[in-house]
Formats: structure tokens, C-alpha cells, sequence
């Protein structure tokens, strides 16, 4: 018999949080922005991965097509971007960055989820480091710029 975590009464299944996804963030997918037409299949995507500790709530929850879903498997969201930019398709970044915002409020205002604060803290970080631009980051840490060579 397997270990299956209940959910509480009235909680929303997937197919409710895949819908309140799709209201949200609108009927593209997040890291492609590939429209859900007939034929793209609209998955709920955990924007920090349930291996990770990632809970199967609203505010994890994204939708993105099903081949984007699986090829990311359980690799962070800044990576992810990073990623998929490479392969040349247009991701929307401000939907995980509001996703992980999300998150760390719901965990502020509801407390638990501990196992996954570390990561949702070091994640924003890197977002903010990236959107930042490196020469900007590196002023605003106090840090020193390296000494060309």
C-alpha cells in the first residue's frame, strides 16, 4: 500500500488548480509561450519541484505545455530559464518570478513547508541577480570587480 498525503475538504484537485492556473497566468505556456490550442496539451508545472519539496498548491503551480514539463524535469526555475532561452524559446520569467513570490508569502503567512524555504530564498536571489545584469549585481553586493587579466 502506498503513502498517499490527504488533502483537506473543499481543497482544489489538479484539475481545479490547472484551471485557476490557466486564469492566472493566461493559456500559454510558461517557458515556451506555446498557446494551449486543441492540440497543446496544458500541464500543471510545480515551479519548484515536488522532488524538491515543492507542494502541489496554487501558488507552486504553473501551466505549461506537457513537452516543456517533461523535459525540465527537476531542474531549479532559474536554470530552467537560462535553458530554454538557449534552445531559443521566449519564456516568461515574471510568471515564476510571481509563482515563488507566491510561495514565500503563503510560507510566511501560513508557516510549514521548511524543507523548501532555503531553496525558494536562493531562487529568488538568483532572479533578482539575473534580472539585475551581472555589472549590476556585482555594484550592488559591495563586491569587488575582478582585475581583468
Amino acid at each position: 500500500m502506498s503513502f498517499r498525503p490527504m488533502h483537506p475538504a473543499g481543497a482544489p484537485n489538479g484539475a481545479q488548480r490547472l484551471v485557476v492556473a490557466l486564469d492566472r497566468d493566461g493559456p500559454s505556456c510558461v517557458w515556451c509561450s506555446r498557446p494551449f490550442p486543441d492540440l497543446v496539451r496544458p500541464t500543471r508545472e510545480h515551479v519548484i519541484p515536488r522532488v524538491k519539496g515543492g507542494p502541489s498548491i496554487p501558488e507552486n503551480e504553473v501551466a505549461a505545455c506537457a513537452r516543456c514539463n517533461r523535459e525540465r524535469g527537476h531542474a531549479s526555475p532559474v536554470q530552467w530559464l537560462d535553458e530554454v532561452r538557449a534552445r531559443g524559446r521566449e519564456p516568461r520569467p515574471e510568471i515564476i518570478e510571481a509563482s515563488l513570490r507566491r510561495l514565500a508569502t503563503y510560507t510566511e503567512v501560513r508557516g510549514g513547508l521548511r524543507r523548501i524555504r532555503g531553496y525558494l530564498r536562493t531562487e529568488l536571489r538568483k532572479l533578482d541577480r539575473a534580472q539585475r545584469g551581472p555589472a549590476e549585481g556585482a555594484a550592488s553586493t559591495g563586491s569587488p570587480e575582478p582585475d581583468p587579466l
